[in-house]
């Protein structure tokens, strides 16, 4: 078989940390909820507070935007009780378009372009992690 062929094992693994992504990001939901009943958000709480939870795809703290819209995102890890984050950083975000189904190469990037934009967006990621006093 190929090292990239798509086999019932590869799924399975993927449906594996798919559902438990899904599983946690809707306790998550439930936790921080002010309609869940208590009884339900204590359970919640405790479920997540007792597990290790990583979002392991995250664009947190406006990471992904030109601007530097950016949020506490410490805080809202410890509300949502998340461990960690792996933060994504979009090098082609200059030359992409977008419509409400999908991404697209809007225009070809000038030399040196994406290099630049990739620099500023780690140096933004790095100010994050410093200024909301995060470990890399």
């Amino acid at each position: 078989m190929k090292p990239n062929a798509f086999s019932r094992r590869r799924f399975l693994q993927f449906a594996a940390v798919a559902g438990g992504a899904l599983a946690i990001s809707a306790v998550s939901r439930v936790a921080r909820a002010e309609e869940t009943p208590p009884a339900l958000r204590a359970r919640a709480i405790a479920l997540l507070e007792s597990t290790l939870s990583v979002d392991i795809h995250s664009h947190a703290g406006g990471i992904l935007s030109r601007g530097l819209k950016t949020f506490n995102v410490g805080a809202q890890m410890k509300q949502g009780r998340v461990s960690a984050i792996c933060l994504s950083l979009v090098s082609d975000s200059p030359v992409l378009g977008h419509t409400t189904t999908k991404i697209y190469a809007g225009r070809q990037p000038k030399p040196g372009e994406l290099h630049a934009h990739m620099l500023e967006r780690m140096d933004l990621a790095d100010r994050l992690i410093k200024q909301y006093d995060m470990a890399r």
